[in-house]
């Protein structure tokens, strides 16, 4: 009726042939649903739950009140080797994660036992007491400029080089006095030294191309 009588429609209806349609596929539309972001647990809120007074320590000791009650169970149930034995974990978290570990650790050294020289690349290391047997492979240590990561560069005797996208990230905020004009010197001594550099040659020369790569980039985008 409603495409053959438009009119006729909009007499009953008190609406226009549009306007239903406006109507019926708002009507018909999904509502926008926008789901909340989950907090991110700690660990510590984790052990909590299964602290002698935790959440989950209650809600256990709740359920195993009901399984005697409900199936007239003595108290002494939960001591049978059969209870305790369904209850039990087979393989917990800190196992699984212990077993990675030792896999991983595994591989990791066999790979690096197959390579010359290893180039490490971080933000930030502060680990105290760690120590890696691959530190006598490193060659280099790209970074942001830290302090401490400069001074084990230097304990550990390998080159140090600065993470030229973070250099570039500091001159871009304004609430940093690092200008470009501070920035391209510094990245411009790093491909001289690279270049200049007789300790590998074949990762220093790399680097140094990369380095002129995107410092071309930059410039083009400043002029």
């Amino acid at each position: 009726m409603m495409s053959k009588y438009p009119v006729e429609f909009a007499q009953v209806t008190g609406k226009s042939a549009q306007q239903d349609e406006r109507e019926e596929e708002k009507n018909l539309k999904e509502p926008d649903v926008k789901r909340q972001p989950l907090p991110q647990q700690t660990i510590e809120h984790t052990f909590s739950l299964w602290s002698e007074d935790g959440q989950r320590t209650s809600d256990s000791h709740r359920a195993i009140m009901h399984f005697i009650c409900v199936d007239v169970q003595p108290l002494m149930a939960v001591e049978k080797a059969g209870f305790q034995t369904s209850s039990s974990q087979e393989c917990t978290i800190r196992e699984h994660c212990l077993f990675l570990i030792t896999n991983t650790s595994r591989s990791s050294k066999k790979e690096l036992a197959m390579v010359e020289s290893v180039a490490v690349s971080f933000d930030l290391f502060s680990d105290e007491g760690n120590v890696h047997q691959i530190i006598g492979t490193v060659v280099a240590v790209i970074s942001d400029g830290a302090s401490n990561v400069a001074l084990a560069g230097a304990l550990r005797e390998v080159d140090n080089w600065d993470c030229l996208s973070h250099k570039l990230n500091l001159a871009a905020k304004q609430d940093r006095a690092m200008t470009a004009s501070a920035v391209i010197p510094l990245v411009n001594l790093m491909i001289s030294e690279g270049e200049s550099s007789h300790e590998d040659p074949v990762a220093t020369q790399a680097i140094a191309s990369k380095l002129k790569i995107e410092l071309r980039k930059y410039e083009k985008v400043e002029c």
